[in-house]
């Protein structure tokens, strides 16, 4: 049986609940003048994101696996 729209909904939010955290303290960081620690957070949180978003483009090549005898 399928989830009812708010319970996927509801799912979804709470995934995006810690990146949502994280870009509410560096955006408290930079009006605080602490720019250094807002910026040193972003580039973490993109290089995190490239990284997760190089593996979604680049899967394993299949034709690479050796076949099981």
């Amino acid at each position: 049986m399928d989830k009812p729209r708010a319970e996927i909904i509801r799912d979804l939010l709470a995934e995006q609940q810690p990146i949502l955290e994280h870009m509410a303290t560096m955006l408290e960081q930079a009006k605080a003048g602490k720019l250094d620690q807002a910026m040193k957070g972003w580039q973490k949180m993109t290089g995190e994101a490239l990284k997760g978003l190089g593996v979604l483009m680049s899967p394993p090549d299949i034709k690479k696996a050796k076949p099981k005898a």
